[in-house]
């Protein structure tokens, strides 16, 4: 709820606590990440992205990768870019 709110900053304290079995950790990495890449920390947001590259999670690897793509982007690095976002389109299940 807070991240949704826009409430970022709050949002990466709590989830950095959530602890325990109902925590799923590649959700918790990605939900970071996102918090991070809104808030333009763009080092910390890419390096929790690609802790998801593992999960089994198929809506959040290729969403992932697009975020990934995205900062290398942004940095001006077309070459780091372009296979990220290639990625999305061969494990995205809505690639069309």
């Amino acid at each position: 709820a807070l991240y949704r709110n826009d409430d970022f900053n709050r949002s990466i304290v709590f989830l950095n606590m959530a602890e325990g079995p109902g925590v799923v950790e590649s959700e918790k990495q990605y939900f970071l990440a996102l918090a991070h890449f809104r808030l333009r920390e763009l080092t910390i947001a890419y390096g929790l992205f690609d802790k998801t590259k593992n999960s089994n999670n198929a809506e959040i690897v290729p969403s992932s990768a697009f975020y990934k793509g995205i900062i290398r982007f942004e940095q001006r690095r077309w070459d780091d870019a372009q296979p990220l976002f290639q990625e999305v389109l061969d494990k995205s299940q809505d690639a069309k």
